[in-house]
């Protein structure tokens, strides 16, 4: 399902000729994916984001991040994707277009899920340790797998990288934060 349109030359009937929004429901994804494969089986989630990856560069879009989620009996398959120019509904809809195509035919995960091609917009998720430099100087939001300091919820100006650590400051405290401990990060957007 999605939101369609009439022809720009105003021509036909007024009903819907094409899709607006493009996603496909009931396709297949394996149950617990993120963490229950092993990195280096065909149907893991590297290999997994390798091919979605590919299938996004050849799209001329980058790959800003990969997110399975669970909801009831099904799931989502969000693909956010990067592009110089910025995001259109075109760009999405080509991307959903052939990742279907490649999902179809690799069939790399088992179950249902519904897969969703979106920009990651102003208060995108942070997947991989580079996008903290590349996001420096905003504010975040980061939440830990385990407690560090006691708390595991953390707000403040992300600084940037060092080695494997992210810094975070807040005020006159300053966090240096395991990327490996890292379960959520999304840039906070100001207005």
């Amino acid at each position: 399902m999605g939101f369609f349109l009439a022809p720009k030359d105003g021509r036909g009937t007024g009903w819907a000729t094409g899709p607006f929004f493009v996603w496909r429901e009931n396709e297949r994804v394996q149950q617990g994916a993120q963490e229950t494969l092993d990195a280096e089986q065909p149907g893991s989630p590297t290999s997994l984001d390798a091919s979605i990856e590919r299938v996004v560069q050849l799209m001329d879009c980058e790959l800003w991040g990969v997110e399975y989620v669970r909801a009831g009996r099904g799931a989502r398959l969000v693909v956010y994707i990067e592009k110089s120019t910025g995001v259109d509904v075109d760009d999405c809809a080509r991307v959903s277009r052939q990742l279907s195509y490649m999902l179809d035919v690799e069939d790399p995960v088992d179950g249902n899920y519904t897969l969703e091609v979106s920009s990651p917009g102003m208060d995108r998720k942070l997947f991989r340790l580079a996008q903290y430099e590349t996001c420096a100087g905003v504010q975040v939001s980061i939440t830990l797998t385990h407690p560090f300091e006691g708390r595991r919820r953390f707000k403040g100006l992300l600084c940037g990288v060092e080695g494997e650590d992210v810094v975070l400051r807040n005020g006159d405290e300053e966090w240096l934060l395991p990327f490996t401990e890292i379960e959520r990060a999304q840039v906070v957007p100001s207005f």
